[in-house]
């Protein structure tokens, strides 16, 4: 091609057609010009649709840890749920004279640590990558950031309850408490509850149920009907879902 036009320029040179080779020449120049301008164009394209698709590829990981977090968030609110029924029960019965050992099992894992763990290797991987910086200023940037940091107030509270728990836990095992051991066993199915006598088993559950530091766990467990905030984190979760599908619905 460029031959080509060479020759056509000597061309007119040779036949003294001045004017015509000047306005071939600027012809030649706006159509090397534009040519430029379209492969440039062409290259910025394969750049924007890289970075849409590398783009794409992060949030549909977000996508994927957030419907996987739901299944989770699920399982803790009904765990926590079901520890706040054990608690008030707990603190009922320490006003009778009825301790019924049905209800150790369910109260006994109260003094196991929980926590929701939500799966940000997504979220991670994202601000790792950089391409965070293409949601600048958008509903999705906004709505990705209240999710994690919304989980992270979550993770706070069950932090703290857990520490309540855990030390007031400590107390449970010394000599003045030794009593309780008993019917810790008899869950744990470390002893059969026919290993003890009645009136054994009946002071152990009296000393459980008259305990002040466990009945200080269960009446904090029994306050902390706080399950609204899960039902609120799948919410802000899936409102990322949902956008995340539409940004890439014209795909």
């Amino acid at each position: 091609m460029i031959k080509i036009f060479r020759r056509v320029r000597q061309n007119l040179i040779l036949e003294n057609k001045t004017s015509k080779y000047f306005k071939y020449a600027i012809g030649e120049i706006i159509l090397v010009v534009i040519g430029i301008l379209i492969a440039l164009s062409i290259n910025n394209w394969n750049e924007k649709r890289k970075t849409h698709n590398q783009l794409q590829g992060y949030l549909n990981g977000i996508s994927k840890n957030i419907q996987s977090d739901t299944i989770e968030i699920n399982i803790i609110k009904a765990l926590r749920e079901r520890q706040n029924l054990a608690a008030k029960d707990y603190v009922k019965y320490t006003y009778m004279d009825s301790m019924p050992i049905q209800l150790v099992p369910k109260i006994a894992p109260i003094l196991g640590e929980q926590y929701l763990n939500v799966n940000q290797s997504g979220f991670d991987a994202l601000k790792n990558s950089g391409y965070i910086a293409n949601l600048q200023g958008t509903a999705l940037e906004d709505a990705i950031y209240d999710y994690y940091s919304y989980y992270e107030e979550i993770h706070e509270s069950e932090t703290s309850l857990n520490n309540f728990i855990e030390n007031m836990e400590a107390g449970l095992y010394d000599g003045e408490y030794e009593d309780v051991v008993i019917v810790y066993k008899v869950f744990a199915s470390l002893k059969s509850p026919n290993e003890f006598s009645k009136k054994d088993l009946q002071k152990a559950l009296k000393q459980l149920y008259n305990n002040s530091k466990m009945l200080g766990i269960m009446q904090r467990v029994a306050s902390e009907e706080y399950f609204f905030v899960y039902d609120s984190l799948k919410t802000k979760g899936q409102k990322i879902v949902t956008l995340i599908k539409k940004e890439f619905d014209n795909d």
